[in-house]
């Protein structure tokens, strides 16, 4: 991974990426999913998503840690593909590589707005 060329190519590597992940029944109790979707982010998640960047697949993950990554996932992608349809030519993406952006969406925005944005974008 080097960079993305724009954000519609970021999209659509987070996209893909939840298609991946979301292959496999998730067995959670309600209030398990309930906690991941409303609570704390999770620093298991976060570690998943490092570990991901440093050996470019995927830890084994508990069932609570794959549906908070697939919020975050689908979180990331809603977000750069609403940062396409804004510049469809790519101008506001920046010149870091992949792995900063991945850190920069799946981590930092998540924790710091971006689960709350989405969240609030579902009613």
């Amino acid at each position: 991974m080097d960079a993305f060329k724009d954000w519609s190519q970021a999209a659509c590597f987070f996209g893909e990426q939840a298609e991946l992940l979301g292959g496999h029944e998730l067995r959670l109790s309600w209030h398990a999913a309930f906690e991941r979707v409303c609570g704390v982010c999770s620093s298991t998640t976060d570690r998943a998503v490092r570990s991901y960047i440093a050996k470019r697949e995927w830890p084994v993950l508990e069932d609570t840690d794959r549906l908070e990554l697939l919020l975050r996932l689908q979180c990331a992608r809603w977000y750069c593909a609403d940062l396409n349809a804004k510049d469809p030519l790519g101008q506001l993406m920046g010149l870091e590589d992949c792995e900063a952006t991945i850190t920069r969406l799946l981590i930092d925005y998540w924790r710091g707005a971006g689960r709350l944005e989405w969240l609030g974008s579902l009613e």
